[in-house]
């Protein structure tokens, strides 16, 4: 199960956190990011299936596209940055990540298993 998901720069999401239960309903004004979370969200599935071009194509969007273009962000990164805590099989396992929006890949990957490092990716090295 998911429990907790950060992500910063994606959309309209900076420095964003939420933690989910079993159930999650998503409330709120029109324009308040339901949507965003939940394409961020399918963004990060699609990111760890390493099939993010398809994904794109499919709601004709370019690598940009995901990335924040808030007036407040001035510096305009082209990174986004992500950290996904799950629950499974009584062990808290934790994925984060960088993306790359013009290499179109994660740049450095961490996963951690009951706080112990289990893998790390840094431009296609692993250790």
């Amino acid at each position: 199960m998911i429990k907790k998901i950060k992500i910063d720069n994606f959309k309209s999401l900076v420095n964003f956190e939420v933690t989910l239960a079993k159930f999650t309903c998503l409330v709120g004004l029109n324009g308040a990011g339901k949507s965003t979370l939940l394409q961020a969200i399918d963004f990060l599935a699609q990111v760890m299936r390493g099939s993010l071009e398809d994904w794109l194509d499919s709601r004709e969007w370019i690598p940009s596209d995901v990335l924040c273009r808030l007036p407040e962000r001035p510096h305009r990164r082209r990174i986004i940055e992500f950290e996904v805590m799950l629950f499974l099989d009584g062990q808290n396992i934790i994925w984060e990540g960088r993306y790359n929006a013009d290499k179109m890949r994660c740049t450095w990957e961490l996963i951690q298993i009951a706080g112990r490092e289990l893998l790390t990716v840094t431009d296609n090295r692993y250790r």
